[in-house]
C-alpha cells in the first residue's frame, strides 16, 4: 500500500485494518511477525493523527489565550482611558461648579448689599417720618405758650422746665395730633419776669419741653423766651434752639 494511500484513510479503517491484522495473528497457520508489523504500522499512522490533532487543539487554544490576553489588555486600556476622560469631565464639572458658586455668591452678596442699601433708605424714611418738628410761640394777649406739631406723626409732651426751675413730668403725656397744638398758661411765669426784670432791660429765659414722638422715643426740646420791654410793656418772643433724642425719664432734671 502507498503513503497517500494510507493518509487518506480514516481513523475508523485504520482501527478496522489493525482489528483484523490483530485476528490475522492469532491463525496459528500464519507467522505472527508480520501482521504485528502492520498493525503497528497502523498504529502509529493512529498515534501521529492523534498527536497533530493534540498539536492543532493546543494551539487553538494558545491563540485562544493570547487572543483573550490581548483583549483583557485592551479593555484594561480602554477603561483607563474612559476613566481619564471621565476624570477630565468630572475636573471640568467641579470648575463648572466653583465657577458658578463664585458667580451666586456675588450676586448675593450684591443683593445683600443691595436689600440692606434699601432697607437702611427705608429705616431713613421711617425715622423722618417719626422726627418731632416743633414751633414754640407765646401770645402776649393770653399769655400762653403754645407748641404746634409740625412733624408727620403724633407726640405727646409729659413736661416742661423753665429758667432754673425743677422739671414738672406729668403721670400721662398729652397728644399733638400734626398741625395741632397745645397750650401752657404762663400767666404765673409772666408776672414773675414782668417784677424781676427791670424796665427797658432785657434777658433770655431758657424753656424746655419733654416729649415723646409716636415711637416713643424720649426727645428734649430747648428753646428760649426773649424778654424785653417795650413803651413799657413787657414783651416775650421765643426761639426753637435744638430738637434731639435724649432720654429724660428718671433723671433729675
Amino acid at each position: 500500500m502507498k503513503l497517500d494511500e494510507v493518509e487518506k484513510l480514516s481513523k475508523k479503517e485504520l482501527r478496522g485494518r489493525i482489528n483484523n491484522l490483530f485476528e490475522e495473528a492469532e491463525d496459528p497457520g500464519l507467522e505472527r511477525s508480520s501482521p504485528y508489523s502492520q498493525a503497528q504500522f497502523y498504529m502509529r499512522e493512529l498515534e501521529h493523527r492523534r498527536d497533530s490533532f493534540t498539536s492543532i487543539r493546543d494551539f487553538i487554544l494558545e491563540i485562544a489565550v493570547i487572543g483573550l490576553i490581548g483583549w483583557e489588555i485592551h479593555m484594561s486600556y480602554r477603561a483607563e482611558r474612559l476613566q481619564s476622560q471621565n476624570f477630565e469631565n468630572e475636573q471640568a464639572v467641579f470648575t463648572n461648579l466653583q465657577a458658578s458658586s463664585a458667580i451666586t455668591a456675588k450676586t448675593l452678596e450684591s443683593e445683600r448689599q443691595t436689600m440692606e442699601a434699601m432697607n437702611g433708605a427705608i429705616h431713613a424714611e421711617l425715622g423722618l417720618n417719626y422726627d418731632v418738628a416743633v414751633e414754640i410761640t407765646f401770645d402776649d394777649p393770653s399769655k400762653r405758650i403754645y407748641v404746634t406739631n409740625k412733624g408727620r406723626t403724633n407726640i405727646s409732651i409729659w413736661g416742661t422746665k423753665t429758667d432754673t426751675q425743677k422739671a414738672v413730668i406729668e403721670a400721662k403725656g398729652r397728644m399733638i395730633a400734626p398741625g395741632g397744638l397745645y397750650a401752657f398758661e404762663s400767666e404765673a411765669l409772666y408776672a414773675e419776669v414782668q417784677q424781676k426784670l427791670p424796665k427797658g432791660s432785657d434777658r433770655m429765659v431758657p424753656f424746655v419741653v419733654f416729649v415723646k414722638n409716636e415711637n416713643g422715643n424720649e426727645v428734649v426740646i430747648e428753646a428760649q423766651l426773649f424778654c424785653v420791654w417795650h413803651n413799657n410793656v413787657l414783651t416775650i418772643h421765643t426761639q426753637t434752639m435744638s430738637v434731639k433724642r435724649e432720654k429724660w425719664t428718671g433723671k433729675d432734671n
